[in-house]
């Protein structure tokens, strides 16, 4: 059994790729599981360590399993992501051997080496 809890945020909407990339990127290794099998009303989140969440579509409830709280990392990158202006378009900047992404003010990351 995973531990139940009312969520802050809705799972914004598919169309709004800006944040998805961005989840799949900053949360590394977490993503959208779309049509998972016995959630039908929800959003499901996987991670690689076999964490998991489900949430509601209209976010009243949120349940989570394994060592990380995957919407609760979902909705401070959201936060993120808001403040950031929503960005639907991300910039690559290249310095020297460090590949960055910036999708606007407290929102950037840097792309892996490997």
């Amino acid at each position: 059994s995973g531990r139940s809890r009312t969520s802050v945020l809705a799972p914004p909407e598919p169309a709004e790729r800006g944040y998805w990339v961005a989840l799949g990127h900053v949360l590394r290794g977490v993503r959208r599981q779309w049509g998972a099998p016995g959630f039908d009303d929800e959003v499901v989140l996987v991670a690689p360590d076999g964490s998991r969440a489900a949430v509601s579509q209209d976010g009243s409830r949120a349940v989570e399993w394994g060592p990380r709280s995957l919407w609760l990392e979902a909705e401070e990158l959201h936060t993120r992501w808001t403040g950031a202006g929503r960005p639907a378009e991300y910039l690559l900047e290249f310095t020297g051997p460090v590949q960055r992404v910036v999708g606007g003010p407290g929102l950037s990351w840097q792309l892996p080496m490997d």
